[in-house]
């Protein structure tokens, strides 16, 4: 027999703070170090469980302040007020770099020993990375860079890097919420490949993102990142004539097999991006074009809807290869912080 007992206590779980605190002693996060401030590792262990338990104020660290249990189980000496805490912050400030810089190797240094699970494209191993931007919800803030959303609300968008099937994290950067999803990314894709190399992730890697990504200078910067670099890059249509893909798709495509009602067409053709006359000729457009005559439910239409999907890849292998690890690529969703 069950009985459920009212209480107005705050009951918060601790299992994963044991898991994390073993993380922390794992990478040796409290050994982080500052020239500005002698006790950083304390502090930045401190603020990662924080965030562990999903808070990010100053008033959670005031919450911790006598909890024996939070000191053990992250190994901390000690637990600071939440004004010291504060304090110390900003006196690392300007060392924030080098601190940055021991963060990324010490996250690294996790993925290195993480079990990754990679996706197998004609007998080869490839390791996806997804890059993304997501919606950050903080209405009712004052927070510098908080702007309004296309999604109906004010806040930040992140941009964020997963990698491997599982989608452990390799790197994030908090962006206004009025920057545009593709500014800045061709310099972020480049601190990804870096981390990627630091962790030693595989021998291929497969970086996926979506059409707000579709830039030369993105597709520059991940075809030309090195041997082994390719990409799955959603291609923006650009107002182009969808008439015009669907001949295209009759005349250089497959026919694939789909309802009543509806046709599709799926191949490669050869057109490569291009600006101020440089080409990147090893990468490829792979399209899949649909031709509807009635919808989901049997209804027919009163005009037939076309609908045109193109890809950049510089993958070798077949188009419909390609459209279904695009659509394995599972875009990041949006999510409220204080």
């Amino acid at each position: 027999m069950i009985k459920i007992q009212a209480t107005t206590e705050t009951i918060i779980g601790k299992g994963g703070l044991i898991l994390a605190g073993k993380v922390a002693k794992k990478i040796a996060l409290t050994a982080i170090g500052s020239a500005l401030q002698k006790n950083a590792g304390t502090i930045i262990a401190t603020l990662f469980a924080i965030m562990v338990e999903g808070k990010s104020d100053f008033e959670s660290i005031g919450e911790k302040r006598g909890s024996l249990f939070f000191k053990e189980a992250m190994g901390l000496p000690f637990v600071y007020a939440k004004e010291t805490v504060r304090l110390y912050l900003e006196q690392m400030a300007p060392d924030a770099d080098n601190i940055i810089g021991q963060l990324r190797e010490r996250a690294a240094r996790i993925i290195r020993h993480a079990p990754l699970h990679g996706l197998w494209i004609n007998n080869k191993c490839y390791i996806p990375v997804d890059i993304d931007t997501t919606a950050m919800n903080n209405s009712k803030t004052k927070k510098e860079g908080v702007s309004w959303r296309y999604r109906g609300f004010e806040g930040f968008q992140p941009i964020l890097a997963y990698i491997g099937k599982d989608g452990d994290m390799v790197d994030c950067e908090l962006r206004p919420g009025s920057q545009h999803c593709q500014k800045g990314t061709a310099a972020f894709i480049e601190g990804v490949i870096q981390q990627l190399q630091l962790a030693q992730v595989g021998k291929r890697r497969l970086f996926r993102m979506d059409s707000g990504n579709d830039s030369f200078d993105t597709l520059k910067t991940v075809s030309s990142g090195g041997k082994g670099h390719y990409c799955i890059i959603k291609r923006n249509n650009r107002q182009e004539s969808e008439e015009k893909w669907l001949r295209r798709a009759r005349r250089h495509g497959k026919r694939v097999k789909e309802r009543k009602g509806k046709k599709a067409w799926v191949g490669t053709i050869q057109i490569h991006p291009r600006k101020k006359g440089e080409v990147l000729n090893e990468v490829r457009c792979v399209f899949k074009v649909i031709k509807r005559k009635t919808d989901a439910q049997g209804n027919r239409l009163l005009f037939p809807e076309i609908e045109v999907n193109l890809w950049w890849t510089n993958l070798k292998c077949e188009a419909e290869k390609v459209v279904q690890l695009y659509q394995e690529h599972a875009p990041a969703s949006s999510f409220t912080a204080s």
